[in-house]
């Protein structure tokens, strides 16, 4: 059971890096105007605060709150304290 759960981390893992390089790639063809494209489609789902100087140089919708970005951890975070939990990994190795 142990080896199984084992290598379900692991292509997990694996999964994840290999997305997180192709999103990297594709990102870096990205430009300016293409993220003022994005702003403008989504205005009510994007907030940003720009803090220089203790100064405050751009405020778009800085008090609105936004999902997370990293949602996705939190639910792999669950599904690996529930494994713990229930004995299936043991952290004491």
């Amino acid at each position: 059971m142990l080896l199984k759960v084992g290598l379900v981390v692991i292509v997990a893992v694996i999964l994840y890096v290999v997305v997180q390089i192709w999103l990297y790639k594709r990102d870096m063809n990205k430009t300016k105007e293409d993220l003022l494209t994005f702003v403008t489609k989504n205005k009510k789902d994007v907030s940003a605060t720009m803090i220089e100087n203790e100064d405050v140089v751009l405020d778009w919708n800085g008090d609105q709150k936004t999902p997370l970005a990293s949602t996705v951890k939190l639910m792999v975070l669950f599904h690996f304290v529930k494994t713990v939990s229930s004995g299936d990994i043991k952290l004491d190795r």
